[in-house]
């Protein structure tokens, strides 16, 4: 059986990386447009697809020698789309090795950063990633794998129920997670709000699922405002981020801002208030 010891990727491509498949892209005969035929992603449910060894973009090397594939999804309701790359049984690799990224119908806008997944790593941040869609909106996701590989896509629908601006912001129950849908393509900030009847610590929880990188801003009667600009990371990345305050705040309402820092950020995320 093969075995990859080229395989040294980062989840997030590298900007010296993103350098040399640039520059080797130029020096290759088969162009990144060439294209595989197309293959789809069913609108719900699960889907599975194996794409085979002969089907690779890139070689040992890592260098571009084989086509682009694009697969088509096309949302029937708002919600995410889960996407996850796993070793193939088909194919000669010891693990599944590639990149992805999301575009619109037309395949020319990126609505992802690329990534790299990597089934050689047990974290389900190197192997999986949620896009946020639209209801009635096709998307494509392009596939650039070194080998084959096996993925599943499934869809869970999401109704977003967040103010677009402060004054409507929704009111958090305590203690009661409630989820957040970031499309395809959308900077909209998310407001909420929750409403402390008395004195005690400010406690907000927020839980990313997202391809790129999102502002939380807290503000209220008893605290200076609070701004953090959230990386996704393996130590972000589904995992249940904090925002405390040692002391007792006072009584009063307290707004929370979700922003994405750019149309790449997709996905969903969770919020809570204790």
């Amino acid at each position: 059986m093969k075995t990859k010891g080229k395989r040294v990727w980062n989840r997030v491509v590298s900007f010296a990386l993103a350098v040399v498949l640039m520059a080797t892209a130029f020096a290759v005969t088969v162009p990144e447009e060439v294209q595989a035929a197309e293959k789809k992603f069913k609108s719900t449910g699960k889907t599975t697809l194996t794409i085979k060894d002969s089907e690779r973009y890139y070689d040992d090397d890592l260098k571009p020698v084989g086509k682009v594939t694009w697969i088509k999804y096309t949302a029937t309701k708002n919600g995410f789309l889960k996407v996850t790359a796993a070793n193939s049984a088909k194919s000669d690799y010891t693990y599944a090795l590639g990149q992805w990224r999301l575009y619109n119908k037309t395949k020319k806008k990126a609505l992802s950063p690329t990534y790299t997944y990597n089934a050689n790593y047990s974290s389900a941040f190197y192997t999986t990633d949620y896009f946020g869609v639209k209801k009635g909106t096709t998307y494509y996701l392009q596939l650039k794998p070194a080998c084959g590989v096996k993925l599943t896509a499934s869809f869970t629908a999401v109704t977003d129920k967040s103010g677009s601006k402060q004054g409507s912001a929704l009111n958090l129950q305590r203690n009661k997670k409630t989820n957040g849908l970031i499309t395809a393509g959308s900077k909209a900030a998310h407001w909420y709000k929750y409403t402390l009847s008395s004195a005690q610590p400010l406690k907000v929880y927020f839980s990313p699922y997202l391809t790129n990188d999102v502002e939380i801003t807290i503000f209220g009667p008893g605290v200076q405002t609070m701004k953090k600009t959230v990386k996704m990371t393996s130590q972000t990345w589904a995992r249940e981020i904090s925002y405390t305050t040692n002391g007792s705040v006072r009584a009063g309402t307290y707004y929370v801002a979700i922003r994405p820092v750019s149309t790449t950020c997709t996905g969903y995320y969770k919020v809570r208030w204790n």
